[in-house]
């Protein structure tokens, strides 16, 4: 198994050299370089291309609330994210999933997001949206 300078666990948590990452604002800028390339996670800022192990997804809102008529979400490094309408929300064993930069399935809901989540979710053929009141 390789060993990665920068980790993230499947709660979302960074960790560098084994020791979490407790600045936000290097979390947050860090997340905001993050790319998928090959199936595997780099962080790419000035020419350089860093990779990052990934436990489950890279991503993980822990809280879901309304805000200026639209859905937005709290992710766990610290930066918040709109949910647009029509957005699927994809079940694995239970636990949802959405692709919210762009990558399949890049980012997890934590139990307590889901249940924020719930009010504003629709299913339609076996498969979930999201849906606004209104």
């Amino acid at each position: 198994m390789q060993e990665y300078e920068i980790r993230i666990d499947k709660e979302g948590t960074w960790y560098y050299h084994g020791n979490k990452m407790f600045r936000l604002e290097l979390v947050s800028f860090l997340a905001s370089h993050l790319q998928k390339i090959d199936g595997e996670y780099y962080i790419c800022w000035r020419e350089q291309k860093v990779p990052v192990g990934v436990e489950d997804v890279p991503y993980v809102i822990n809280g879901v609330f309304f805000e200026e008529g639209q859905l937005k979400g709290r992710l766990a490094d610290g930066r918040e994210a709109f949910l647009p309408a029509g957005m699927e929300v994809v079940l694995k064993e239970d636990v949802p999933y959405v692709s919210l930069f762009g990558n399949d399935c890049d980012t997890r809901f934590t139990r307590a997001a889901y249940w924020q989540l719930l009010p504003y979710m629709a299913e339609e053929n076996g498969r979930h949206y999201l849906r606004y009141p209104g």
